[in-house]
């Protein structure tokens, strides 16, 4: 028997609870950040100037109970105005932000930025109450962090999957390399058709879908001086694509829940640009791996001495066959979007994309005043040298709906991958 939980549970039961506060301490400081390059065992090509719009998606899921770190460029007031007057979700409360210094703008990259973000942390949190999606593992960082670091790392680490996931319902592995180097000089050979991957990434950031061994000979090439560990897999041919969203709550006798589900949007490559919650849809072909990670997978995390809140990226085959593709002990893209219709704050079903608009925060809005308001919703939103980048959601009852809003908003000047995938 396994209890409701997410969306299904607020509509029948009425709570109003799901947030990140119910399931960090009070006082906990979260930041939705990420080592830049391939700092702390992690590949992340994210350009300074997105990483600054994501640490800003928790803002809105907050809860009363904990902070949010984020950039300076996401918390200025006339971008606030922006976001969260009429177009948006309600923000945390500005005590409970911790602003990075201005000081690390988009301009600051590499290994700079990685430092004077490490300096800045260890003047904003004190000891024990650090929660980083993707910490960093200095030893001199070791004490501020509330979760530790190394298990949070290993636990993204796609390559340990097989540690707690029954291998049932993960894609069969050919061989792991300890690097880029070990990759490059093998001669391996593999399945024209399969999934390379640096095992420890986000985002699509080092995943190669391969279709031929020519293509596998070019991706030997862009990998051969990756520090990380690298795997082969198999190519599942997927009929449908799922994020499964989980909360574990510190409170070791607070049930695990599962927040909700979403459709992954993705590029041919793998890179994901956005997600689709539909609040009919009751993803019946995702029931068994959701009975697995409920009373099998989940209860083995909390045992390590984690707790917080994650997703599963699920592929569903031609003979409904669920394949765990990988793990996210951490936020994501569809975190917030997820809390807020499990909230009711969101009563609608939504298409999430990442956009970018080249003018000003006052044309920015003026745009947004020539669309119907009720059907865009704005997540998280920055500005630098006149360009506006947000994450953002079209509302809808209907899938036809998507499209003419896309269209409008495309011809309106917004660039995003997302939108054009409906257009």
């Amino acid at each position: 028997m396994f209890k409701i939980t997410g969306y299904n549970a607020r509509k029948i039961l009425g709570w109003q609870d799901f947030t990140l506060s119910k399931y960090f301490p009070k006082g906990t400081n979260y930041y939705y950040g990420y080592p830049s390059g391939e700092e702390s065992g992690f590949l992340n090509h994210v350009p300074p100037i997105i990483e600054e719009l994501v640490s800003a998606r928790p803002l809105v899921c907050a809860g009363n109970d904990i902070n949010i770190i984020t950039f300076a460029s996401t918390v200025r007031p006339e971008v606030t105005n922006v976001v969260y007057k009429d177009m948006g979700s309600t923000v945390v409360d500005s005590r409970n932000i911790r602003m990075l210094s201005p000081h690390i703008n988009a301009g600051v990259k590499g290994k700079d930025r990685n430092e004077q973000i490490k300096q800045n942390l260890k003047q904003l949190v004190r000891p024990g109450s650090l929660v980083m999606a993707q910490p960093f593992l200095d030893e001199d960082l070791l004490p501020l962090y509330q979760i530790p670091p190394r298990l949070t790392n290993w636990l993204n680490d796609k390559q340990n999957m097989d540690s707690y996931i029954p291998r049932g319902f993960l894609p069969k592995r050919y061989v792991t390399f300890k690097n880029g180097s070990e990759f490059y000089e093998s001669a391996r050979e593999f399945p024209a058709r399969c999934v390379i991957k640096v095992s420890s990434s986000s985002a699509g950031d080092g995943v190669y879908i391969c279709t031929s061994k020519k293509m596998q000979k070019k991706v030997k090439k862009l990998l051969q001086n990756t520090q990380g560990a690298i795997f082969v897999e198999q190519y599942i041919e997927a009929a449908a694509n799922y994020g499964i969203q989980f909360g574990i709550p510190y409170e070791s006798d607070q049930p695990i829940d599962i927040i909700g589900v979403n459709q992954q949007l993705t590029t041919e490559d793998g890179e994901f640009i956005g997600g689709i919650i539909e609040l009919s849809k009751a993803y019946d072909e995702l029931k068994g791996v959701k009975e697995v990670l409920l009373a099998q997978v989940l209860p083995q995390i909390r045992e390590l001495g984690w707790y917080g809140v994650g997703c599963f990226d699920v592929l569903i085959d031609k003979d409904s066959n669920a394949h765990i593709i990988d793990c996210n002990f951490r936020m994501t893209a569809m975190t917030a979007y997820l809390m807020l219709v499990a909230n009711s704050q969101i009563n609608k079903s939504l298409v999430s994309f990442s956009g970018e608009y080249r003018g000003t925060l006052k044309e920015f809005e003026h745009l947004l005043n020539g669309v119907q308001k009720r059907n865009v919703h704005i997540l998280a939103l920055s500005e630098t040298d006149d360009v506006c980048r947000c994450n953002a959601a079209i509302l809808f009852n209907k899938r036809e709906e998507i499209g003419p809003i896309a269209r409008q908003l495309i011809n309106a000047g917004i660039v995003s991958k997302a939108l054009d995938f409906f257009c």
